[in-house]
């Protein structure tokens, strides 16, 4: 018994397009897209017995997985997008290589232009010590100057983190004996930025004064003589006078005790004083109180 092959019609789109026929209903024609291989057949169509070949949709089969040059091929979308995926991945990885590249090259411009032409801030506070648990008013100030010439208006300055204009704040602090207060500034001007602190310390109150030859120490003679806010032990007076009188000197105990009594010639004095401790307003006190009474006028003493 013979066999029988049926084979369906086929060529290139460019010939079905130029004699463009009308298809038998469920009749499936072979379509090559690509002239240039006329049989290989990528697509097809079937007819419904009334539209011409150019009316009907064109059906393709297996789209080839990768992109290609051709102008007719159909393409496979995930090849496309897989393909469009890459070229982005390998876009942004261009991109961030130059953003690398661009910062290590912005702060090296930096670093150079701060070594050649750096940014100068000051910044200071006064009083920088206060009277220990007492409000008092200090005044901030700064500047900031480059390459000769005063920014500070031109730049951006921040206390404590917030912005603030021109170049001196007053401040009310309450600082406890011991304790302190610390200011952070900050400028920024021409991508350089500069930070300063100043810090505030609290101190109980320092005694100092002539007293007469029978001067006893005690809490109410001491809160008599002139109160002075020092913060240490340290200390120098000139043009004292005496007459047939002493020198008391009073400071907290925490402060430690003086090592050195020096005259205005340098002569050291520390065994002329008599030390003693005193409870004032309920802290411990240091006096020194010289031994013997003098009559002098100019005296220096410089206590360390």
């Amino acid at each position: 018994m013979a066999s029988s092959i049926f084979k369906q019609r086929g060529d290139t789109l460019a010939n079905w397009l130029r004699v463009d026929p009308v298809l038998h209903e469920r009749e499936v024609v072979l379509v090559a897209t690509d002239s240039a291989k006329a049989d290989e057949y990528n697509c097809r169509k079937v007819g419904d017995g009334k539209r011409k070949f150019s009316e009907l949709p064109l059906l393709g089969y297996d789209c080839l997985p990768a992109t290609g040059t051709s102008a007719t091929q159909p393409m496979s979308q995930k090849a496309t997008t897989e393909a469009i995926k890459a070229q982005d991945t390998k876009l942004n990885d261009l991109k961030r290589s130059v953003d690398e590249k661009t910062l290590t090259v912005d702060a090296d411009i930096l670093a150079l232009q701060n070594a050649v032409w750096p940014l100068d801030v000051a910044f200071a506070v006064a009083p920088s010590v206060v009277k220990a648990d007492t409000q008092t008013t200090v005044a901030l100030s700064w500047s900031a100057r480059r390459k000769g010439g005063d920014v500070t208006a031109q730049a951006a300055v921040e206390l404590d983190g917030s912005l603030v204009s021109g170049n001196t704040k007053n401040v009310a602090v309450t600082v406890a004996h011991a304790g302190t207060r610390q200011f952070a500034l900050k400028v920024s001007f021409e991508g350089l930025i500069v930070t300063r602190t100043c810090t505030v310390r609290g101190t109980l109150p320092t005694y100092f004064g002539t007293v007469s030859g029978t001067w006893a120490a005690n809490e109410a003679a001491i809160k008599a003589l002139t109160e002075l806010t020092v913060g240490s032990r340290a200390l120098s007076r000139t043009g004292i006078a005496l007459n047939d009188g002493k020198i008391a000197l009073a400071y907290p105990k925490d402060l430690g005790v003086l090592a050195s009594i020096k005259d205005g010639n340098g002569y050291e004095v520390l065994s002329s004083y008599t030390r003693s401790e005193i409870r004032v307003n309920g802290n411990d006190y240091y006096c020194y109180l010289l031994t013997v009474p003098v009559t002098a006028t100019g005296v220096t003493q410089i206590y360390s």
